[in-house]
């Protein structure tokens, strides 16, 4: 990967602020070309900053940022944000007409000019090479790339190292999956990732103390307290030692 930049810019601005503002008009440029992203009397370009950091390996979050500030304080760019989607905060940057008159060539090309649809496609030349290797105007959709919700499916089968967590919390596998799945259905949840859900289920599943019963209706796994005549012949006898000690 290359990049260049105007030395003219450079002595002027300085080397970061030149080898950012290349960039953003090269794509602009392209942008005019293509007869796309005209906005408010201005031609624009996007990118987000983490496509910037791979673009500049040898920026950090805290140079870019400050390269972008030091080139819209010095008059340079402009940004906005064109997104379709409010979620969507993607940057979108523009050259001003003091940004716009350090590249002749692309001001001549019709930049910040309304689209003329009769104009051929435009040749590059102007804008220092070499080109870019990242297309900043290409975007992922993210409708397509976000994970969906969905409903319980019918042979979902936990994790064994979940059902491990049940056996070892003492509660019954099986019995803990089929209250989940019934009241999963029954509330009609939908999930992302239905084994972390039946994790955080069986995480969250109080343990049931098991208590036998006799057919009397008594319970006989706990301790018998002594009865009260146990006592008292324990005491007798007792009293009876003492005696024959004597």
């Amino acid at each position: 990967m290359q990049h260049s930049f105007d030395i003219s810019i450079a002595t002027k601005y300085g080397v970061n602020v030149a080898i950012f503002l290349n960039n953003i008009a090269f794509w602009i440029h392209k942008n005019v070309a293509n007869n796309k992203h005209y906005h408010d009397g201005f031609h624009w370009t996007y990118n987000s900053q983490e496509a910037f950091l791979q673009l500049f390996p040898y920026w950090t979050r805290q140079n870019l940022r400050t390269v972008i500030n030091q080139t819209r304080e010095k008059g340079l760019i402009l940004i906005g944000c064109y997104n379709e989607t409010k979620y969507d905060h993607t940057s979108w940057y523009a050259l001003t007409d003091e940004g716009l008159s350090l590249f002749p060539t692309l001001k001549s090309a019709g930049c910040n000019q309304p689209i003329n649809l009769s104009n051929p496609t435009s040749s590059l030349v102007g804008i220092n090479q070499p080109i870019p290797d990242s297309n900043t105007d290409i975007k992922p959709n993210r409708e397509q790339t976000r994970k969906k919700r969905v409903s319980l499916p019918d042979n979902f089968k936990p994790k064994a190292e979940t059902q491990k967590i049940a056996l070892d919390k003492g509660i019954d596998p099986e019995r803990t999956l089929s209250k989940f799945k019934s009241h999963a259905k029954s509330e009609g949840w939908k999930k992302l990732d239905w084994d972390e859900a039946y994790l955080k289920w069986v995480l969250d599943e109080k343990i049931e103390k098991k208590i036998s019963y006799s057919a009397s209706n008594k319970i006989i796994n706990e301790p018998q307290r002594p009865r009260l005549r146990d006592f008292t012949q324990e005491r007798l006898d007792r009293e009876e030692r003492q005696r024959q000690q004597v």
